[in-house]
């Protein structure tokens, strides 16, 4: 990915008058806010996602701002992120620069329970913050937190940037970890937007299975196989793996007839349940709408 790829993040606080517009200049990623303090949805996070998927705008992500001050704290809020997003993304930026949060190896352990729970969700876990908390708290444990890091810089203060205007890059953040982003700027002023909005350079290759990108690879699958069966509910990794071979076979269809990727959502819903009862149906296996081992092998041997 280009070193000049630009990235919105949103949240509640984020008013967007026109997603199109906002798409119209320039910004063709954003990362969303899941969950709020309370674990609840954050008020906007629906709207933002329909709007930017609607607009073409990729989410790449979804980030928490973390209170949790233990590891059964960190769990809790992982599952609560976790069920929010429901599989709609498969990178989650855990958000760790609250001042109660532990400074101290404590930190390790609850940032590592986060990210095993992601993971076994079938997602991928970065950390956000700023430049000096890196320094300060995590640097030290960079061998234990051997995550992607995007990071906050604000080197221009609060001047205001458009997204086309150029970034000193003098000042991108230098880590001993991978940095997959820079938010140099609270103070994006973005068509489309109400106020101010961070805007991000970013490093790392965009997701396939981003929300809303504009291509989904054809020639092979980007989610990994399941290992336990895939049926009504399913959601995550799992449930995307089986909707990529109902797209790839010309199943899922939009209300005019054709082939529809947005339907590669994250969940299993009672309309593909009868999808794979059909595509059961043509690879004569049990039409039973239940994707075992018998019908994922079938789906391979197809493409």
């Amino acid at each position: 990915m280009s070193s000049n790829t630009k990235v919105i993040d949103l949240s509640g606080w984020n008013e967007v008058q026109s997603y199109n517009n906002v798409k119209t200049a320039g910004i063709d990623y954003a990362i969303l806010k899941a969950i709020n303090k309370d674990l609840n949805a954050d008020k906007k996070f629906e709207q933002h996602f329909q709007g930017c998927t609607g607009a073409g705008i990729a989410v790449i992500g979804t980030y928490h701002y973390s209170y949790a001050t233990t590891v059964a704290k960190a769990k809790e809020a992982a599952k609560s992120w976790i069920k929010t997003v429901n599989g709609r993304c498969s990178t989650y930026y855990l958000d760790w620069e609250d001042d109660s949060l532990p400074k101290d190896s404590r930190a390790v352990d609850i940032i590592n329970t986060y990210a095993d729970e992601v993971h076994k969700a079938g997602g991928r876990l970065a950390v956000y913050c700023s430049l000096s908390w890196y320094n300060s708290y995590l640097k030290k444990y960079s061998d234990k937190l051997t995550y992607d890091y995007w990071i906050a810089r604000y080197y221009a203060g609060y001047k205001i940037f458009a997204p086309s205007e150029s970034v000193d890059t003098q000042y991108m953040p230098s880590i001993k970890n991978s940095l997959t982003g820079w938010q140099y700027t609270s103070s994006g002023a973005v068509a489309g937007i109400k106020g101010s909005v961070d805007i991000n350079i970013w490093y790392k290759d965009i997701p396939a299975q981003a929300a809303g990108a504009n291509e989904m690879p054809i020639d092979h699958n980007p989610y990994k196989e399941p290992k336990k069966n895939v049926q009504i509910g399913t959601t995550g990794n799992d449930a995307n793996w089986v909707l990529w071979y109902l797209w790839r076979f010309g199943l899922l269809l939009d209300e005019n007839g054709l082939s529809d990727v947005k339907k590669i959502n994250g969940i299993i819903s009672a309309g593909d349940v009868e999808v794979i009862k059909m595509s059961q149906t043509l690879l004569g296996t049990t039409a039973d709408g239940v994707v075992g081992k018998i019908t994922r092998g079938l789906y391979t041997k197809i493409c």
